[in-house]
């Protein structure tokens, strides 16, 4: 994860993406798949677990404010979390065509491993569909996986920031952490770089290559690809630091394929499938004139002034889309629960800008 310094002329503050947050994935299942994420991935920590509207998000539902259920999981060896939701008073719609490299959006989420052969083989115990595994670009043991959704995983090796420490997680039998990034899709990474790299902060390029690549054999349609993936080059500012830790961000490209439909053809925000990458920020409104002036205004934005709430959490939150539609969230937390009995919550609006919470207030997640 990196700190992200965007100096806006007009004005005096700045901005700091902290690192992934969750990433957002529609279902129709929420009691089958919340289940899987805390048995099969140690998502076992709920965060939030809430029912209301979603009529700031009209624009993706068809124009209409519907109910729905969103909880969000994290792992508590370090990572991102997973945001879980599902409509209430709605039937959810699958796509009509399963995600491919041919196709835009996101495709995968990347999962951080320590242990990647021990975890391939919890899942293949439990009947999940897996890949063998292989190395990825770098070198580093990864495999892919299929949950019960249908949805891509990415399992890679992870060697730097954990949470917990190796033999933490050795006398858990957990051997996974939370999100780490996401493989996306694009029509043209190049053009997707102005905000992958220049708006998020996702500058050191850690591999750029274009041919077929033997981890990327799971796929039906195999392909040659450019892919490039990327990550920041420092990760010590943001609220959550200690908690998410580093991520990266893949880009995968089939040269002649900008017309081919996105994942999200044919669905609303919100249906099964993945819907958002979001993103712990810290400096909403100069992020705002960032994406703005770079040409990804926010499309949604919750305020400044009318914060939202998730349980006993608060903060403001917004959306933009990469040049292909795929939609980025941004969550700036306001407070946080510390105790829920009595409910003791942590007031983040006077920190630092980007300063960390201590380290030791994620031990009692």
């Amino acid at each position: 994860m990196g700190t992200v310094f965007a100096t806006i002329s007009t004005m005096s503050t700045q901005y700091v993406i902290g690192g992934i947050q969750q990433i957002g994935v529609g279902l129709r299942n929420m009691k089958r798949m919340d289940e899987f994420f805390a048995s099969a991935l140690d998502f076992d920590i709920t965060m939030f677990d809430e029912k209301g509207s979603a009529g700031l998000m009209s624009r993706y539902t068809g124009g209409t404010a519907w109910q729905r259920h969103a909880k969000l999981r994290i792992n508590t060896n370090g990572g991102g979390g997973i945001e879980l939701w599902k409509f209430i008073n709605r039937t959810p719609t699958r796509a009509e065509f399963a995600p491919s490299l041919k196709s835009r959006g996101i495709l995968a989420n990347i999962i951080r491993c320590r242990d990647v052969s021990e975890t391939r083989q919890k899942l293949f115990n439990m009947d999940i569909e897996v890949s063998q595994v292989c190395k990825d670009p770098t070198g580093n043991e990864c495999f892919f996986f299929r949950d019960p959704d249908g949805n891509y995983h990415y399992v890679v090796t992870c060697n730097d920031y954990w949470l917990k420490s190796a033999n933490s997680m050795r006398r858990r039998g957990s051997f996974s952490g939370g999100v780490y990034g996401a493989i996306i899709a694009v029509s043209s990474i190049d053009a997707s770089l102005a905000l992958y790299r220049d708006i998020l902060g996702y500058t050191r390029v850690v591999f750029d290559e274009e041919k077929m690549f033997d981890d990327f054999a799971y796929w039906d349609d195999n392909c040659i690809v450019r892919r490039m993936r990327l990550e920041r080059p420092k990760w010590e500012k943001g609220t959550f630091l200690h908690l998410l830790g580093s991520s990266i961000i893949e880009l995968v490209e089939v040269r002649g394929m900008s017309d081919t439909l996105h994942t999200y053809a044919n669905r609303y925000w919100g249906d099964p499938g993945f819907i958002h990458l979001c993103f712990d920020v810290n400096g909403m409104d100069a992020l705002s004139e960032a994406c703005k002036k770079a040409g990804f205004p926010f499309t949604v934005d919750s305020g400044s002034e009318t914060s939202f709430s998730m349980e006993n959490a608060s903060g403001r939150f917004a959306y933009c889309s990469d040049p292909d539609g795929t939609l980025i969230e941004f969550v700036e937390a306001y407070s946080i629960p510390l105790v829920k009995r009595p409910l003791i919550r942590y007031n983040l609006r006077k920190r630092t800008l980007g300063k960390p919470l201590p380290k030791l207030i994620f031990y009692f997640f």
